[in-house]
């Protein structure tokens, strides 16, 4: 009955709640991603995570975990809790974003410990480095079946990506050879593709138009980066394609990504200036304190050195938050609320 009541939510709500859109840009001078992040809300965190942090996942229903010490630090963003972040990139330069996707489905129970969607995030940009890692880690873990739909554009350094989506209970990608177009929206991917060859840019009839829309913001997605020669800068360009694509008054944060100079341009809606992190200016070692930045903080440039000392308490406050005001969280017990900021507590520096 709670999977139908979920199901039967998720089909009552607005779809620009879920309207996201990302995007990668690869060529010589750059390695860029970019993302729209479209949500009721836009409250949250940035966290510095540590590398030589030893974890446990929740166990799941049959009892079973995975441990695993993170071999990369990373910058996240988080609405959710610290080590449930909706994305973020790794100091070895991997990116992970979701985006919601309706028709989803998770595995089924087998011998592989099954964790959530977004802990999935964690755990990828704790312990890969490449695209190929990520897809690899499919024989380790699984997503349980029972979270909501979403599916992933990952990137890493060298200009590898994949779209990672869930359907008839298995993980199944394609990779940089299998996309023509490094481009995501809220369907799936090949249905995404198929849609682009009605308009003129891409072999079609008819123009291009400006309908919010899932599959027509992957359509004018794909132009415009097709049309990206290389010589603007391209997180300025990228900026400029959230921009386009942006949903008014539900894209609530624009993040670039840059992979190759390692950091993550972004702004809110609250906060509509532009703020940096430069990883250069990041301290992963387990041993000193984690670090944390309200996403709508209000000035310009770089802000590593603006980040406070993470509290077991701020991160209840921004989950008590999240979970009191998206619509499918809401009657969610504190009990819940409290063990899911507690987990973290749990964990050790392995120095």
């Amino acid at each position: 009955m709670k999977k139908i009541f979920f199901a039967i939510l998720f089909l009552l709500l607005p779809s620009y709640i879920f309207a996201c859109t990302t995007f990668f840009i690869s060529s010589n001078n750059a390695k860029v991603f970019g993302r729209n992040y479209d949500f009721q809300i836009g409250k949250g965190l940035v966290i510095i995570n540590k590398k030589n942090v030893t974890k446990e996942s929740y166990k799941d229903k049959n009892g079973n975990s995975i441990k695993w010490t993170s071999k990369y630090g990373s910058v996240t963003f988080n609405q959710y809790g610290r080590e449930f972040p909706t994305g973020g990139m790794n100091e070895a330069g991997l990116v992970v974003e979701l985006m919601w996707l309706d028709g989803s489905e998770y595995p089924d129970d087998d011998s592989r410990p099954a964790i959530g969607n977004l802990q999935w995030i964690q755990y990828q940009l704790d312990n890969a480095e490449t695209v190929q890692e990520v897809i690899a880690s499919d024989g380790k873990i699984r997503i349980g079946k029972n979270n909501v739909p979403l599916h992933y554009l990952i990137a890493d350094k060298s200009g590898n990506t994949a779209v990672i989506e869930f359907s008839e209970g298995k993980m199944k990608y394609r990779a940089t050879e299998d996309m023509p177009f490094k481009v995501l929206t809220n369907d799936f991917y090949s249905s995404s593709v198929e849609y682009l060859s009605k308009f003129k840019e891409f072999g079609g009839s008819i123009e291009l138009n400006n309908t919010p829309g899932s599959l027509d913001r992957f359509a004018k997605t794909c132009k415009l980066i097709k049309e990206y020669n290389g010589k603007e800068d391209a997180v300025d360009y990228s900026f400029g394609v959230l921009k386009s694509v942006s949903q008014s008054g539900a894209t609530q944060w624009s993040i670039v990504y840059d992979l190759q100079n390692l950091k993550i341009y972004f702004r809110t809606l609250t906060s509509p200036v532009i703020k940096n992190v430069s990883y250069n200016n990041l301290n992963f070692d387990c041993a000193s304190p984690v670090k944390i930045l309200d996403v709508d903080y209000d000035k310009a440039g770089d802000v590593s050195f603006a980040m406070e000392d993470y509290t077991n308490g701020e991160n209840y406050e921004f989950i008590k938050f999240a979970f009191e005001n998206v619509d499918f969280l809401k009657g969610t017990s504190d009990a819940v609320l409290r063990k899911r900021s507690e987990y973290p507590e749990k964990f050790s520096c392995n120095k």
